[in-house]
């Protein structure tokens, strides 16, 4: 068997057509393709390959992938799970980015790898002459993770900033293809007793942590956020269908299913506190059925309530499904 690597396959024009060729040529052969956006096999290319293709989302590395990186890495388990968070929360699971160990480098290659994700991948599939109000746009997106968004509130924000900025049909544009690079997810709200969607209110979760650091000037509440968006890519990582969740109003972080029999409902926080122990855990009250419900945070000691688990963040992160 031979196996042929084509790495961004994008650029290359009727790949589609490269791929059959190959395959009717050499029967024992495994051709993988792999390219920046979501749309890589979109239906027309699909196709043209008749279906004989199998799609795979490639993250950046998850908590525990990149512990059992720096374990193997030092030849030893390191010594403080709480600095290794820490390392993560800041740079991330770009591989590239913690091989290196001097935090300047760590920051050159960070901005190199979003740099060519705005100016290679969106650009040139959006057919950008001038990239401006696109960064603009995705500095804002990436800012606001774990916010919600909309392409309305985005162009009324930098319309009172700077009269001649993007028009909505232009910002609604950025979006989709900010989110066909997988840079950034837009995430549905879910009504948990009406079982439906609710139109007009997406969050944005960023798809490494690192770059809510690299925006960090623009988030009012970085950790909350940072945490927010590490579990959200944890459970997508964990083969979940996530959106967020509301209950007469009142928000739940998220509503995550998978299969047709699992549910789970996540609750998220920095820091349980006399302030907010009443909104994590009991916005979980009007909710009937039995599925588990959880609150993830940075707290050791245990929180449990009520049938409500609580779960430290790098616990939660490192357990064995």
């Amino acid at each position: 068997m031979y196996y042929i690597f084509l790495d961004e396959i994008q650029f290359v024009a009727n790949w589609p057509e490269i791929v059959n060729s190959l395959k009717a040529k050499y029967r024992n052969v495994s051709i993988f393709v792999t390219g920046s956006n979501s749309d890589l096999l979109a239906d027309d290319k699909e196709r043209i390959l008749g279906g004989r293709t199998l799609n795979f989302r490639i993250m950046p590395f998850s908590f525990s992938e990149y512990y059992n990186y720096r374990t193997e890495l030092n030849g030893h388990i390191p010594r403080d799970v709480e600095v290794e968070f820490s390392n993560y929360m800041r740079w991330g699971g770009f591989p590239l980015i913690f091989a290196e160990t001097d935090d300047d480098r760590r920051q050159v290659m960070l901005e190199s790898i979003f740099d060519s994700i705005v100016l290679r991948d969106i650009v040139t599939k959006l057919k950008l002459k001038n990239s401006y109000q696109l960064e603009r746009v995705l500095d804002y997106v990436i800012a606001s993770t774990g916010n919600y968004i909309s392409g309305r509130s985005i162009t009324e924000r930098f319309a009172s900033e700077q009269p001649d900025s993007a028009s909505l049909p232009k910002v609604l544009e950025y979006l989709h293809g900010i989110e066909q690079s997988c840079i950034v997810n837009i995430v549905p709200r879910f009504d948990v007793i009406g079982l439906k969607v609710l139109e007009f209110n997406n969050k944005s979760y960023t798809c490494d942590p690192s770059f809510v650091n690299l925006k960090k000037s623009l988030v009012s509440d970085l950790y909350g956020a940072i945490y927010e968006t590490i579990v959200y890519n944890e459970l997508i990582f964990r083969g979940y269908t996530v959106r967020t969740g509301s209950v007469y109003g009142k928000e739940i972080d998220f509503v995550a299913t998978r299969r047709q029999d699992e549910k789970l409902y996540i609750q998220v926080a920095y820091e349980i506190t006399d302030g907010n122990r009443e909104r994590e855990f009991g916005n979980f009250a009007a909710i009937r059925d039995n599925y588990p419900k959880m609150v993830i945070s940075r707290d050791r000691i245990p929180l449990s309530d009520n049938g409500i688990i609580h779960r430290n963040i790098i616990d939660f992160l490192l357990e064995a499904e």
